[in-house]
């Protein structure tokens, strides 16, 4: 019998998800999407009610080679605080 390893499908997320996620307002997602960074954000892969939404895995991807998300986790950027 041959093993075979699946993979989870993609899970979309708009905009507003991918701002929350990476921990800023909605704005700068959609200036990452614009093109207004050096390295924009990956196409959306689907169209969901008119939108335009992303599978995670690509965008959180992209998110670590810009830097925009360093710790791994459950998918969700990692808030650290500093308490005095």
């Amino acid at each position: 019998m041959r093993s075979q390893t699946t993979r989870p499908d993609p899970e979309p997320v708009g905009l507003l998800e991918i701002a929350e996620r990476l921990g800023v307002r909605p704005q700068t997602a959609r200036n990452w999407r614009g093109g207004d960074v050096r390295v924009p954000m990956p196409a959306p892969r689907w169209t969901v009610s008119g939108m335009p939404a992303w599978a995670w895995d690509d965008v959180e991807a992209w998110a670590r080679a810009t830097g925009r998300l360093a710790e791994r986790g459950t998918g969700r950027a990692a808030v650290q605080r500093v308490n005095p």
